[in-house]
């Protein structure tokens, strides 16, 4: 019968096979604005272009089991429990789903005339992406898939150990 940390072992490799793991995501909706003025000095709204964009984008909360190693496992015989030190926990670049966005626009002269609407589209895109990636970063949500990551690995472990003939093992998640 093999060791414990040996079943271990067998389980890491399995895992750095899939260099990734997606525990969680989250899908959230995004309005940006870009306005762009031909003549600042006049009247607001006079002469003023403006595109919205509304969409939704989505993050995937990923393990990086490229840095999952060796020395990331410890076995701890008098409580019989493998310590498993969790990898970095990565928030995906948001994925917007085309499909569903709106866009509107305003001043459409204004626009026609300075040729602006690729600038203010770019514009809305760069905001829309850095507001997906600052909501992502909200604690709630990312302690939510701290725990969903714990609870994927201590399954992910805990099996090629039970195969091996150590069922009764606890695994703990540090780090």
């Amino acid at each position: 019968r093999q060791s414990p940390l040996a079943a271990a072992t067998t389980g890491l490799e399995l895992l750095q096979q899939r260099r990734e793991l997606t525990v969680q995501s989250a899908r959230f909706l995004t309005k940006q604005v870009t306005r762009r003025e031909l003549v600042p000095v006049l009247p607001d709204g006079l002469l003023t272009s403006s595109r919205t964009l509304m969409v939704a984008g989505t993050v995937r909360y990923v393990l990086d089991l490229a840095h999952l190693s060796q020395a990331d496992l410890s076995w701890n015989a008098a409580t019989r429990t493998l310590v498993v030190r969790r990898p970095p926990l990565l928030v995906s670049e948001p994925q917007f789903h085309v499909q569903d966005m709106s866009q509107m626009e305003e001043g459409r002269i204004v626009l026609w005339l300075t040729g602006s609407e690729p600038e203010l589209d770019k514009a809305n895109w760069a905001k829309a992406s850095a507001d997906v990636r600052g909501a992502a970063q909200a604690p709630a949500l990312v302690e939510s898939a701290r725990q969903s990551a714990d609870k994927a690995l201590t399954d992910l472990f805990r099996l090629p150990m039970a195969a091996a003939g150590f069922a009764d093992v606890k695994v703990e998640i540090v780090g």
